[in-house]
């Protein structure tokens, strides 16, 4: 099975680096037993019970920050929380020069074994070597506690235009990986390139993610791992063994940076960044891997400045809330905003804004990402920019927030019977 693994893994990692990723995740994958799909089940129901207590709770702290560990900036989040201990893992792009969206960046992360309250020291996901490893996307196997990362790889050259632009991508510059863990992030297997099964042939440009994908609870597919991409879904029905695209007919155009959650009747809606010639709103569809989704709309309760979203199910299965972070503007992207819904995404009559981090404001805002912490509260990654200006050289870091419903309520009544 080791020389499997290192024969599949990329041939522009070091040796060192997939045998020192592989063999400890090899030995957990033989001795690991999976943990029932009931069980995790039981452990989301008796979460539900959990009441809206009578003070409110908010915190902030940064976590990663631009300058330090070795990382120009930080950028891209994706959040999740581990089966077995309730782990926070904090994924997030590592890039090495400057802030740009291309060039010599890796994956990284940071595990916090207090629900967030500290944050051991940063580790390397994936990326070591003159390479882009981009747009971390995020899934937990929550029957047998497997974490899944995808991201998208490239070479460095599509920064380099004398102008500062970018070059244009060419069909296979651009292409699919997946690395996993199985004891919780503390190491990770060599990445593994997927192209061949879930990017459709003579694509150029792609997009994963970015953030989190989810594990179905409902349905008779009920246990598939599904991480949303552009103009597609990547699922496996095999915890991870072998992943497929499930490409999505009618509105591939409208989106290129995804969300998705399940509904509680199995169904599938995604949440979607607008392009440019779109109204500045989320997009908005639903459906199911076998049946497509055939009707695309803006959502205008969710304006959106052309920028990613997350989207997360507090509860399973009631009361029925889903939370939603953005930036609520269509101007800026420094107006991010927490939502919940209690009508399976359609309407967000509760939120509450964001507020800014440090002595300055503006410089919050962005890229982020939600997990329920084990301690029943609301953890989000947010971007954060040290230098307000766009310059390529201005800092950029990742807060990390943690409220409770209270918080978010404010005050205000939740509906009753949802």
């Amino acid at each position: 099975m080791k020389k499997c693994l290192t024969k599949r893994a990329r041939s522009f990692y070091p040796k060192a680096f997939i045998t020192l990723c592989s063999i400890s995740s090899l030995l957990a994958i033989s001795c690991k037993k999976p943990i029932q799909n009931a069980l995790a089940k039981t452990v989301i129901n008796q979460e539900n019970k959990f009441k809206l207590s009578a003070d409110p709770s908010y915190s902030a702290q940064k976590i990663f920050t631009g300058g330090l560990d070795g990382y120009h900036s930080y950028r891209i989040p994706s959040l999740i929380r581990t089966v077995e201990h309730g782990y926070l893992i904090a994924i997030c792009e590592g890039r090495n020069d400057n802030n740009k969206d291309y060039g010599n960046i890796n994956i990284v992360c940071k595990r916090s074994f207090d629900d967030g309250v500290t944050w051991q020291p940063l580790q390397a996901i994936a990326g070591p070597g003159n390479y882009t490893d981009g747009n971390p996307t995020t899934v937990v196997d929550q029957s047998t506690g497997k974490i899944f990362v995808f991201m998208l790889h490239n070479d460095s050259t599509h920064y380099s235009n004398p102008d500062g632009s970018y070059l244009a991508f060419q069909p296979g510059d651009r292409t699919v990986w997946v690395c996993s863990s199985t004891d919780e992030g503390a190491t990770w297997s060599a990445p593994v390139n997927v192209t061949s099964t879930t990017q459709p042939s003579g694509t150029a440009q792609d997009w994963i993610g970015p953030g989190t994908g989810i594990y179905k609870l409902h349905g008779t597919d009920a246990g598939t791992l599904i991480i949303p991409a552009y103009g597609r879904n990547i699922y496996s029905t095999n915890h991870g063994i072998t992943w497929t695209e499930s490409v999505i007919t009618n509105g591939t155009t409208k989106s290129t940076e995804s969300t998705i959650i399940e509904k509680l009747n199995g169904d599938l809606l995604r949440n979607d960044r607008p392009t440019s010639t779109l109204p500045l709103y989320r997009q908005v569809a639903t459906g199911s891997l076998g049946g497509g989704f055939p009707t695309w709309a803006s959502n205008t309760n969710l304006p959106d400045p052309a920028s990613e979203g997350s989207v997360w199910r507090y509860n399973d299965p009631k009361p029925n809330r889903i939370l939603f972070l953005n930036s609520a503007s269509q101007t800026t992207r420094t107006a991010m905003k927490i939502r919940i819904s209690y009508d399976e995404g359609t309407t967000y009559p509760i939120g509450r804004d964001i507020p800014s981090f440090g002595s300055s404001p503006g410089k919050l805002g962005g890229y982020s990402s939600l997990a329920k912490t084990a301690d029943l509260q609301v953890g989000a990654l947010i971007e954060y920019n040290e230098d307000t200006g766009n310059s390529s050289t201005s800092h950029r870091s990742i807060v990390f927030h943690k409220f409770n419903l209270p918080w978010i309520v404010n005050g205000a009544t939740e509906p009753v019977g949802y």
